[in-house]
Parts: structure tokens; C-alpha cells; sequence
């Protein structure tokens, strides 16, 4: 190749880039708004300039899942978002939605084929954020979905570690079965999980069991 011809190609690689730079804050901007006219026009000129890549979809798809914008969501998710795409140091769409508690986002993203085991880059599952946050009802349809109980981060920590024990306290009952139906493991001599305190998952077995012995 040319000195020459190298030139023109790291030129055309320069505008090509900064085109899309231009269109990004549009696009941003259309996701947080719920603007689906606006999106369907930035991804049209997009694909004029071929710059209809995955990482674009993800950007806006990662903005209109943390801001809970369903018809925004759902449009990026036909156009080819990937609905467990990250970019950058951006968590999973997934991931977003449950930590600001848009369990309509949720749904939808799970409905696309969203992994209900999506995790961060340090291993924290939705499901510990679902727990951490108290995010119950997001917390109980992860599981329904089949997100494991017993996933650990890279800490080593699994969901019940996400949890003090004023949190467990406020677990309703239908939690409690649904952790203990999925074999959730409890840390620790007499059902004592790592934090050192009495688990309110081990007092609840406490008061099943009889009632399951005697049938």
C-alpha cells in the first residue's frame, strides 16, 4: 500500500468516526425520550453511512433499559440489539434495568433471550443486585427465569451475601419458598449464612418441616 493510499484511508476511517460520534448524543437522546420516529431516523441515516454496528445499538439500548423506556427498548431490540450486549465499562442492559427496578424492562428484555444470569465484569449477577437494591418482585421473576441461587461473584459471594439481615427480615414468604425450592445453600454451622447472623431462610425451614413430617 502507498503512503498515499494509506492517507486516504486513515481519512475516511476519521470521518467515518466522527460521523458517528455526531449521531451518538441523537441517539442517546432519542432512547431516554422514548422518541421511536427520532430512533427509527438515526438508524436509517446510520445505515446510509454504515455505521450500523452492534456497539451503536448497544448505547442506546443500555440508555433506554436503565431510564425504563419500553417502546424505545422494545424498537432497539427488533433492529438487532443485543439484549446481553455491554459496551465499554457500561454493565448489560439487564443488569441496568434491575438496578433502577424497571422490572417492565425486565420482562422485555427476557423475553428477547436476555441471559437471567447476566453479570458484571467483578461477577455480580442480576440477581444480587435484584437483592441488594430490594428489588423483590424483579428478584422472584429472575429465579422464575432460572437464574441460579448459588452463582457466587468473584468475591465469592452468592445472592444471601448481597443481604443483611434486616433485608431478610422483609422477605415475603413466597421469596423464602422459592429460594428454598432452588436448594439455596446456607453458609455455616446450624443454617448460619457468612455474615455471622441466623438466617431467616434456616427459622422458616425450622417451621416447615414439622408441618411436612407429619404429612
Amino acid at each position: 500500500m502507498s503512503r498515499v493510499e494509506g492517507e486516504r484511508r486513515l481519512s475516511a476511517t476519521s470521518k467515518s468516526s466522527d460521523h458517528n460520534e455526531r449521531l451518538e448524543p441523537h441517539l442517546l437522546r432519542a432512547a431516554q425520550d422514548d422518541d421511536i420516529e427520532k430512533l427509527r431516523q438515526i438508524l436509517e441515516t446510520a445505515k446510509t453511512r454504515k455505521q450500523l454496528d452492534e456497539s451503536f445499538l448497544q448505547k442506546g439500548l443500555i440508555r433506554s433499559s436503565e431510564r425504563g423506556k419500553v417502546g424505545a427498548t422494545q424498537f432497539l431490540l427488533e433492529n438487532g440489539a443485543n439484549p446481553d450486549g455491554a459496551t465499554g465499562n457500561r454493565a448489560p442492559p439487564l443488569l441496568k434495568a434491575v438496578e433502577r427496578n424497571n422490572i417492565g424492562i425486565v420482562h422485555l428484555l427476557l423475553k428477547y433471550g436476555a441471559n437471567p444470569e447476566t453479570a458484571d465484569k467483578k461477577g455480580r449477577t442480576a440477581l444480587m443486585t435484584a437483592a441488594w437494591k430490594n428489588h423483590w418482585n424483579i428478584l422472584e421473576l429472575l429465579i422464575k427465569k432460572g437464574a441460579n441461587v448459588n452463582a457466587k461473584d468473584d468475591r465469592g459471594r452468592n445472592v444471601l451475601h448481597n443481604l443483611g439481615a434486616d433485608k431478610q427480615m422483609q422477605w415475603g414468604d413466597s421469596v423464602v419458598e422459592l429460594l428454598l425450592a432452588h436448594d439455596i445453600i446456607l453458609d455455616g454451622e446450624d443454617g448460619q449464612d457468612k455474615l455471622g447472623r441466623v438466617s431467616q431462610l434456616s427459622l422458616q425451614d425450622d417451621f416447615t418441616q414439622p408441618a411436612m413430617a407429619a404429612c
